[in-house]
């Protein structure tokens, strides 16, 4: 195989992978209204505030979700790519620096992937959002008579536990990257 041919190929992969990844930022960031978009709640109600606040928690986790989610996809399509790069640049004997750089890079991506640890944020945040929207759930069941201030207090301790445990979690990973 020769060098040419192999730069080629490297530059087809890399082109794949960055049309991937538009492809998904843009199935994350459609506009509103557009199919499987369900989650986001445009309803006129009449002003409940702590329903209010219950609908902006879950779109702020919602979005976390979508955004980590993102990430981790495109750090795993970088890695991929850039790994491909590297057995290629072997594969075709290009300069030792070339190779050692691709690989160098590969480790980079793979430490990036470690530090920022999208992955576990995606869950969390996904836990969170389908805990908060039980809370929505549970309380727009009641009858509208029923959604007195107790009720809607409920609402908010409920999600506020939620932020509580989301922040707890947060912080118990930091102490164990700061310890490590």
């Amino acid at each position: 195989m020769s060098r040419e041919y192999g730069f080629q190929l490297a530059g087809v992969l890399i082109g794949v992978g960055i049309l991937l990844v538009i492809m998904k930022i843009y199935r994350l960031h459609r506009a509103p209204g557009e199919a499987n978009d369900k989650m986001i709640y445009m309803v006129d109600q009449p002003e409940d505030k702590a329903l209010e606040t219950a609908r902006k928690r879950f779109q702020y986790y919602h979005n976390r979700q979508n955004r980590a989610q993102l990430r981790s996809q495109a750090l795993d399509i970088l890695l991929l790519l850039v790994t491909a790069a590297t057995t290629l640049a072997a594969a075709v004997q290009v300069n030792r620096w070339v190779t050692a750089s691709l690989a160098a890079g590969s480790v980079v991506v793979a430490g990036l992937r470690k530090i920022f640890n999208w992955d576990d944020t995606f869950v969390r945040s996904a836990v969170a959002a389908s805990e908060v929207q039980a809370a929505i759930d549970d309380y727009e069941l009641l009858p509208q008579e029923n959604r007195t201030l107790a009720a809607q207090k409920s609402l908010l301790d409920k999600i506020h536990a939620i932020i509580r445990g989301e922040t707890g979690a947060f912080a118990e990973t930091y102490q164990r990257r700061s310890l490590s």
